[in-house]
């Protein structure tokens, strides 16, 4: 294995700065390239974990060009043809990595962190698996909405509800928030301000969204938020700055309505709602009739 690619599997900090150095299809799949050696020569997990890595995003940047190679004048055959001659891409792999490519970033980056937790390989085949059935935002799954009691406590906290961004046109008829996004618009990509409530997609997805609720709270965007999750995260890595804020445990599991109104089976576990803001008084006196109150002990 020639020495760059012994590098990448021993882990350096310079996969970034390579990737990011290559400009043309040629240089992206030299990359590509080496990543694919560094997954061989890989001697530890971590090592693996690392040049599977970016073996993917890889091909995604690649997948990302390919889809700029303008098709000739006589027709699909004759561009694949000029990718093989030009490039050695045979258009199988053209269209594979297209279509990692097409995989959302939000999807993206939520299945590198699945898999930097040892739970799924860092491969494309399992990236468009968990795209296509990973994650509760797709049309496949059912939409649970939370209960109007619980939204109303919501809202005598904040004040008002500036925006929902996990949301949809039903579920914010009792949320009412005056701006929401829901899975087909990607909520993770757009801005957050103001006052927050935040019921987020339930599966591979929370993580994300929990941590960027907390990243805007701390950049002073969201002014306050309250934020439902299950109290069976608490030991995962996104419920950790929660401990910062003033928590309600609830000493009952909520029930869920889906689509139409009609009240599903209750959640399999308690939850927690946490809230983010200047009046944690408030919070306690709304919500304090779900369950105890918690906050972290600074003695």
């Amino acid at each position: 294995m020639s020495e760059p690619a012994a590098d990448l599997a021993r882990r350096t900090p310079d996969a970034r700065s390579q990737l990011e150095r290559a400009k043309d299809l040629p240089e992206v799949l030299d990359f590509v390239d080496l990543a694919a050696a560094a997954k061989a020569l890989a001697q530890t997990q971590e090592q693996k974990l690392y040049a599977e890595e970016w073996h993917l995003r890889g091909q995604r940047k690649a997948g990302n060009l390919l889809t700029r190679v303008p098709k000739s004048k006589g027709g699909r055959g004759k561009t694949a043809d000029t990718l093989s001659e030009l490039y050695g891409v045979q258009p199988e792999e053209s269209s594979r990595w297209q279509a990692v490519a097409a995989v959302p970033e939000s999807i993206f980056e939520a299945f590198l962190e699945f898999g930097r937790d040892g739970a799924e390989d860092i491969t494309r085949a399992g990236l468009l698996r968990y795209d296509k059935h990973g994650r509760l935002t797709s049309s496949e799954s059912p939409e649970y909405y939370t209960p109007a009691e619980y939204i109303d406590a919501a809202r005598h906290t904040l004040g008002e509800i500036d925006l929902d961004p996990a949301s949809n046109a039903e579920a914010n008829e009792t949320v009412k928030a005056t701006r929401i996004y829901s899975a087909t618009n990607d909520g993770l990509s757009k801005p957050w301000h103001g006052r927050v409530f935040l019921n987020p997609p339930y599966g591979r997805l929370t993580g994300l969204f929990v941590l960027h609720l907390v990243e805007q709270f701390e950049l002073g965007k969201v002014s306050a938020g309250v934020l439902l999750i299950s109290a069976h995260t608490t030991d995962t890595s996104y419920f950790q700055p929660l401990w910062n804020h003033v928590l309600c445990f609830t000493d009952h599991r909520l029930p869920w309505y889906s689509e139409g109104g009609e009240r599903t089976t209750g959640a399999t576990f308690g939850s927690v709602f946490a809230y983010l803001g200047p009046d944690p008084a408030t919070f306690a006196l709304n919500f304090e009739q779900f369950g105890p109150i918690l906050c972290r002990w600074s003695g």
